[in-house]
């Protein structure tokens, strides 16, 4: 692998520590913004998966569909077919959360998609990191 490339990698995955930070950090507030927090999820997974994919020489799209990132990824992360319709569960939460015409998010759904979210992304992150 190229430096260029793993300097790539390594910053799709520096991106997704971000939003895992900060979803960690505002899941943990008394009454967190269910809406920001189920947004980082989205995006830590999708970052993920995209580096997933650009490290196998993957051309990346613009799209937030998790689903069809999971099922592109899932050909080098085999384990990770299990996780994609849950996964899937955290797309609406990419750009619709982002929108005043959302749908209010309960704090349930945003427990769920901080477990998927992390569960999904341990496993992503640790394919990353054996391939770097």
């Amino acid at each position: 692998m190229t430096d260029p490339l793993k300097d790539e990698i390594r910053r799709w995955i520096t991106v997704a520590e971000n939003d895992f930070r900060a979803y960690s950090i505002l899941a943990a507030q008394d009454m967190p913004p269910a809406m920001a927090v189920s947004f980082h999820c989205q995006q830590y997974v999708e970052k993920l998966l995209k580096a997933v994919l650009t490290i196998n020489g993957k051309e990346i799209t613009k799209t937030h569909d998790i689903r069809s990132l999971s099922i592109a990824a899932s050909q080098y992360i085999p384990s990770l077919k299990a996780f994609i319709d849950d996964a899937a569960e955290l797309t609406i939460y990419g750009v619709e959360t982002r929108y005043p015409t959302a749908t209010e998010i309960s704090d349930s759904e945003m427990r769920e998609a901080v477990e998927i979210a992390t569960k999904t992304g341990a496993l992503l992150q640790e394919y990353l990191l054996r391939r770097l």
